[in-house]
Formats: C-alpha cells, sequence, structure tokens
C-alpha cells in the first residue's frame, strides 16, 4: 500500500472507547437463561465482535432453528436490545482516554466515526456516554450493511463516505473479529489491548498499543 497520510480514525465502540462487556454479559445471560442455556463469560468472550443475529445462533445453538419457525428470534433480539440499553448507564463506562483522544484528534482536523457490529440505538447511547456527539462525523451500525465483521463492508462504507483512499483511513479495534474486518478492508488497524489480549497477535494488527493515550500519540505521527 501506498503510504498516505491519516485523515480518518474509524473507531470500534465496545472495548474500545466504551467498557461496555460487563451489560453484555448479564443481558446474554439473562436472555439464555430463559432457553435453559447458560452462559460463562469464557464462552460470551470467545464470541467478541461478532453481530447480534450471529451471537444469537452461536449461543442458542440447535434451539434457534426451532425458535426461528416459532418466528421468536425478533423478539429476542428486541428484548436484548432493552436489556443491555437498561444495563448500560450502570454497568458500562467511557475507557480511559476515550473522549481525550476524540478532542485531541478533532482538534488536529482529523476525521472521526464509530464503525460497530451493535445496533444503532446502542452506538447512540455509547456516544452519549461519551458525551461525543459534536466530535463523530457519523456512525455505521449492524443495521447499515449486509455483511458484518470481519467482513470489510462496514468500514469499506466508513472509508466510502469520507472520500477517503483505504491508505488515508486507520482502524481501531480490541476484538480480533474486529482486526480481522479492518484488515480485510486493506486498512491498517490499531488494536488496543482489553479483553481479547491473548488472541491480538494471531489477527495480526498493525500495531498493538496498551491503551488510547498511546493509540492517540501514533495516529497523530501517521497524520502528520
Amino acid at each position: 500500500m501506498d503510504k498516505k497520510k491519516i485523515k480518518a480514525v474509524l473507531f470500534d465502540l465496545d472495548g474500545t472507547l466504551i467498557d461496555s462487556y460487563d451489560a453484555y454479559y448479564i443481558a446474554w445471560f439473562n436472555i439464555l437463561k430463559q432457553y435453559g442455556i447458560t452462559l460463562t463469560k469464557k464462552e460470551f468472550y470467545a464470541a467478541g465482535g461478532i453481530a447480534y443475529q450471529e451471537m444469537l445462533k452461536t449461543m442458542l445453538k440447535e434451539k434457534y432453528a426451532q425458535l426461528q419457525k416459532q418466528n421468536k428470534i425478533a423478539g429476542i433480539s428486541d428484548y436484548l436490545l432493552k436489556e443491555c440499553m437498561a444495563l448500560m448507564p450502570e454497568k458500562s463506562r467511557p475507557l480511559p482516554y476515550a473522549k481525550d483522544i476524540l478532542l485531541m484528534l478533532k482538534s488536529k482536523g482529523i476525521k472521526i466515526s464509530i464503525v460497530s457490529a451493535t445496533p444503532k440505538n446502542i452506538i447512540e447511547l455509547g456516544i452519549k456516554m461519551l458525551d461525543a456527539e459534536k466530535l463523530i462525523d457519523f456512525f455505521i451500525s449492524n443495521e447499515d450493511v449486509d455483511m458484518q465483521k470481519p467482513a470489510p463492508d462496514c468500514y469499506l462504507m466508513a472509508k466510502d463516505k469520507y472520500g477517503f483512499s483505504n491508505n488515508e483511513c486507520i482502524v481501531v479495534e480490541d476484538s480480533p473479529v474486529g482486526i480481522k474486518a479492518g484488515k480485510n478492508a486493506e486498512m491498517k488497524v490499531i488494536a488496543v489491548k482489553g479483553y481479547f489480549n491473548r488472541q491480538l497477535n494471531v489477527a495480526k494488527p498493525d500495531y498493538i498499543f496498551d491503551d488510547l493515550k498511546q493509540v492517540g500519540e501514533k495516529i497523530i505521527t501517521l497524520s502528520e
């Protein structure tokens, strides 16, 4: 790829800017318990980064087809969304330096968007928790693309909205699935450590950093 200055940063949301996994785990645990399934945290984190519908297929296992025939999947998805949104204010928080990195990038004229495998309502709530409504150019949700991460569609859509080349955008992710999506979009990817530290190298990001402060410093050097 040609070397070009970074003009836009495409952030994942959950685990990257917002520590929301506890809220999600409780919501998933409660819904699956109703169907006789006990979800462990290990199982939950193993599915990190994939879209809701794919997670439902994975977590409900053989019961998914039965519930689908009974036209209950949409209702389960709606219930799950409401549970997550109800839990997020208490069980989620912005990660350290999250607001700082957004303010710094904005001050440098670097474009900022959020590209997530979660529904629109949750992304809007996350942006509100970050107090970043005026800092984010736009967001891409799982409702905007047919193919979810690790497919590159969401990141390519964000790039096209800006009218930039792949080399002018950089992805910031925390999960192997998200990292693969960024790499499949032929963009540079920064991984920030969190819940998936042992799996990050396998996904082959271009850079791995301990926190968002280090991420911001690297992006500034790549934009100059």
